[in-house]
């Protein structure tokens, strides 16, 4: 009990040097642990709407089960993800908080808000890549997941602009060529992304795609549709761990 409460001390004092006072490390130290040996950050989306709540938001976020599930469980998360997130949102007041604490492994899933917002392709490219080398230039190793497919777009972000993805009520227009196609516009600049930084790429979009058309949206959205369910969160936090370098998985 009291190597736990170390830890949590540790962790604690990282986040004070981080200046945020809003985002809690989480620990799962057993009790013959000698310490946190990965920091591990998550950035980008929660799998819960930003601008909507949902009562199911607690059990749709990915990141603590890819955390519990396949990392060790000496190593400590600062959990900076959040849904409403621009690329831009995040250099300017997440990453220098990101950056404070010390990264050994950094998941990025960012797209949603910027194709929500209609930012340019080249824009989001240059920016997205800023990120990465910034992580990386910390020591990250970088996990960089591509765009959801539509379907999974209520779940991440309302609509609050009359970008591609929005139709005049507000929405996201889920069918819209404009929208699919702008999405594979996004995937290629990920995955150039990726290539020119060697951050390893999660295709989120394809195993959230083929739960869609397997069973239906229902299979990865909460009741409500703003937030990922239980088993959508399972989907993304697996995706994320067959993307995990060997040397960061739990050990049994």
């Amino acid at each position: 009990m009291m190597r736990r409460v170390l830890i949590a001390s540790i962790a604690l004092v990282a986040l004070a040097a981080a200046g945020c006072t809003s985002v809690n490390p989480t620990t799962a130290a057993s009790s013959n642990s000698r310490g946190p040996s990965y920091v591990y950050v998550a950035i980008g989306e929660s799998g819960a709407s930003g601008l909507r709540g949902d009562p199911s938001d607690l059990r749709a976020q990915w990141t603590q089960l890819f955390y519990r599930s396949a990392l060790g469980t000496d190593d400590v998360l600062f959990d900076f993800s959040s849904g409403g997130q621009t690329v831009a949102d995040v250099i300017s007041s997440v990453l220098p908080q990101a950056l404070a604490v010390h990264p050994n492994l950094a998941t990025v899933w960012l797209s949603t808000a910027d194709i929500i917002a209609g930012t340019a392709p080249a824009v989001f490219a240059r920016e997205l890549k800023q990120l990465v080398v910034a992580l990386q230039g910390a020591g990250a190793t970088v996990l960089l997941a591509n765009a959801a497919p539509p379907e999974v777009f209520p779940a991440l972000e309302s609509c609050g602009s009359d970008g591609p993805a929005c139709d005049s009520g507000g929405a996201p227009t889920l069918s819209s060529p404009a929208l699919a196609s702008t999405i594979s516009a996004y995937d290629n600049v990920i995955a150039s992304v990726g290539h020119q930084t060697g951050a390893d790429i999660v295709d989120v979009h394809s195993v959230l795609e083929q739960a869609v058309q397997g069973a239906g949206a229902e299979r990865v959205l909460s009741p409500r549709g703003t937030a990922l369910s239980e088993g959508g969160a399972t989907i993304v936090a697996h995706a994320f761990a067959d993307g995990l370098p060997r040397r960061f998985r739990k050990q049994n």
